[in-house]
């Protein structure tokens, strides 16, 4: 997902380039009755680490999502955030 979107800066008249880009993935195997506990622990060691750190600050909205992979019944979540293009490739070359 690298969804590009154009918003203009009325402050200094310039356009402005954001990217929507998953900047972690985690997968929970097994069934679990609430993944979304499980998942808590996980994203917040992400979030102490120098890219997850880099994320938080720089990111204007963060979401996640996930899906069931009935292959091998397990939880995938993605995070996903929306920042400006010059900084997601830092955010590329970090994870």
């Amino acid at each position: 997902m690298n969804k590009i979107t154009y918003k203009f800066n009325e402050e200094n008249n310039k356009v402005l380039e954001f990217r929507k880009v998953v900047v972690h993935k985690i997968k929970i195997i097994g069934h679990s009755p609430d993944p979304d506990v499980e998942i808590a622990a996980t994203l917040h060691e992400w979030q102490q680490t120098s890219a997850g750190q880099f994320v938080m600050k720089n990111a204007i909205d963060i979401n996640w999502t996930y899906y069931l992979e009935f292959n091998s019944y397990s939880y995938v979540y993605y995070v996903v955030a929306t920042m400006e293009a010059k900084k997601t490739n830092r955010i590329l070359l970090k994870i």
